[in-house]
């Protein structure tokens, strides 16, 4: 009998490590099969585009031949550096930014599918994790996996940014050790993904709040078992100094890494430039003179009648009415409204980009060329001028509301449009059937071509297209077909997989208020997942509130699309604790049996 027993056991194992093996084979060429669309994909680029595409290649080529970021001009603090640096640091490697792009999003994928590991004992679920981050259909959309440009990098940062919150909630009560190393992934990806693009402060709450909540429960576990202070004998706990404090007290590290690393490129960009800033956009004497702008009443109801208009022409006027300096660049200012691409047909300019006409403007008068010290001067004596004619009330104040320093502000009538187009990003989240690769042709001069061609390692042969060339129509290679069919499986499959999520939220609220055993596993799964569903509704929210200037419908619902698709990888996490509760559901009921 027992020789019966013990070689049904053998044979068990034996099942169990071909089951295995197979497995993990098919998980690995799910892996392959992913890297290779990475590295065979048609990447796409408009170098011509100086403020975006085109302005982060050159800068990667100043960083790699070891200028910084090169002459001083218009663009040079207008963005967040954190791609330009991921560029360079590929090259610096020797890697192709292909493979480093791949490497990273599977990465990603890793971290979001680990960070549920204390909670999923299962290795099918667990993978199941992991493909369903790796094969994404976000991670497919041509705006954040084939264009050569900052966006491609907001959803893999975003996710390891969650994925290292989620850990470190959910190992709040495992050694030092772990805690360190998940805060560790925060130190690094946080301050990146805050220089990535100027909007990243969303994601600041959830990080903070996430951390918090860990502290709160780390301190309410230690009173559980040990008040944390003695007041009888006027001591603190031993156990809480040598676990819970620690702990507590490396919580602060992300937030310093951020200091550290504004710090640090606000001493190089004076070092090299003479000006104390990151850049221009978040923070400096443009963005202080673009918000004086924005706020400044002109007199009429344009901006009651349209919020797409940000700073009208009427308020440039009153501003150079009481800004002596902003009067001499009268010609150039007015020429935005006039002659420039951003010019309507009613002689004003939609939303932000008066920012890049006025620059525009400030460069045909001699600035930002590798004068920085000088143009910051002259915008500093504008904004001494505006401030003492706001001062003095000789100009005031829009009552609007206002989100940001350099975003536009709103009425109340202003709040239906926002919320419609926060529905509109929700569908677009949900329906990846705008979702697409197809474009992938190189537009710009044959320098800019080399150039691109030497820091990405990746040839454009075919594919490239000159201002002065005839236009070319490359047919679609075949990862971009496999792509498109892989984006085609995500939208067949995303009802039951909405109904399982709506399902799973329904079952962990019920758990959260009835269980007594599992209270706890049910309530920390709904605090993250609300914790989750608020950042979303607040990202949303900025990213409607910003792109509300669109002029038509269609392109307002492109800003959506193109902006906003980081709220897939929100929800898939969102998806994935709803999931898991449906699972177990079902799981009860096998052991009941």
């Amino acid at each position: 009998m027992n020789v019966v027993d013990w070689g049904k056991k053998v044979s068990f194992e034996k099942f169990k490590s071909k089951k295995n093996l197979f497995f993990f084979i098919v998980l690995l060429l799910l892996v392959v099969l992913r890297l290779g669309l990475y590295l065979n994909a048609d990447y796409f680029a408009n170098l011509y585009g100086s403020y975006d595409d085109g302005h982060y290649i050159h800068l990667a080529d100043e960083l790699i031949s070891g200028n910084w970021l090169g002459d001083y001009n218009a663009t040079t603090l207008s963005k967040g550096i954190s791609y330009a640096l991921f560029l360079a640091g590929s090259y610096k490697l020797h890697l192709p930014y292909s493979l480093s792009f791949g490497l990273l999003q599977i990465f990603a994928a890793f971290l979001a599918a680990q960070c549920f590991k204390p909670i999923v004992k299962s290795q099918l679920f667990f993978s199941g994790i992991f493909i369903f981050f790796l094969y994404s259909p976000i991670t497919f959309m041509d705006e954040y996996s084939t264009r050569i440009y900052r966006n491609a990098l907001v959803v893999p940062v975003a996710v390891i940014i969650i994925a290292c919150t989620i850990g470190i909630y959910l190992r709040r009560d495992g050694s030092i050790k772990k805690f360190a190393l998940w805060m560790s992934g925060l130190v690094v990806a946080l301050p990146f993904f805050w220089y990535l693009r100027e909007d990243s402060i969303w994601i600041f709450p959830f990080v903070a709040g996430g951390l918090f909540f860990a502290i709160v429960q780390l301190i309410l576990t230690q009173q559980k078992q040990q008040p944390v202070i003695d007041v009888m004998r006027r001591k603190i706990a031993k156990s809480f100094i040598t676990k819970i404090l620690p702990k507590i007290l490396v919580c602060a590290l992300p937030f310093i890494s951020i200091l550290v690393t504004t710090k640090i490129l606000v001493a190089i960009n004076d070092q090299h430039y003479g000006v104390a800033m990151v850049n221009d956009r978040s923070d400096g004497e443009f963005v202080t003179l673009m918000s004086y702008l924005i706020r400044l009443d002109d007199g009429t109801d344009l901006n009651q009648k349209d919020n797409k208009i940000w700073i009208t022409r009427q308020a440039v006027k009153k501003a150079e009415q009481v800004s002596p300096t902003l009067q001499k660049m009268k010609v150039n200012t007015n020429w935005i409204f006039t002659d420039s691409v951003w010019a309507t047909a009613d002689k004003q300019v939609s939303g932000d980009y008066f920012f890049w006409g006025f620059r525009e403007a400030l460069k045909q008068r001699g600035y930002y060329n590798n004068n920085a010290e000088q143009t910051d001067n002259l915008l500093k004596k504008i904004n001494h001028e505006l401030s003492e004619a706001y001062r003095e009330q000789k100009i005031t104040t829009k009552k609007e509301f206002y989100l940001t320093k350099s975003g536009d502000g709103k009425i109340f009538k202003d709040f239906p449009g926002v919320f419609n187009l926060m529905g509109v990003a929700i569908g677009e989240n949900l329906d990846y059937g705008s979702y697409e690769q197809g474009r992938n042709i190189l537009y710009s001069s044959k320098k800019d071509r080399k150039i691109a061609e030497k820091i990405l390692d990746h040839s454009f042969s075919g594919r490239w297209q000159s201002a002065e060339s005839e236009p070319i129509s490359p047919p679609i290679a075949l990862t971009g077909r496999v792509a498109n069919r892989l984006i085609l499986v995500a939208n067949l499959i995303k009802i039951p997989i909405i109904i399982i999520s709506i399902f799973g939220l329904g079952l962990m609220v019920l758990g959260s208020i009835f269980s007594k055993k599992q209270q706890i596993f049910y309530r920390d799964h709904l605090l993250i997942t609300v914790g989750l569903g608020l950042t979303y509704i607040v990202f949303l929210f900025g990213v409607a509130w910003f792109c509300s200037f669109g002029e038509t419908a269609q392109i307002r619902q492109y800003f959506m699309r193109v902006y906003t698709g980081v709220g897939v990888s929100i929800m898939q996490f969102i998806a994935v604790f709803s999931g898991l509760h449906f699972v177990k559901l079902f799981n009860r009921k096998k052991i009941k049996k």
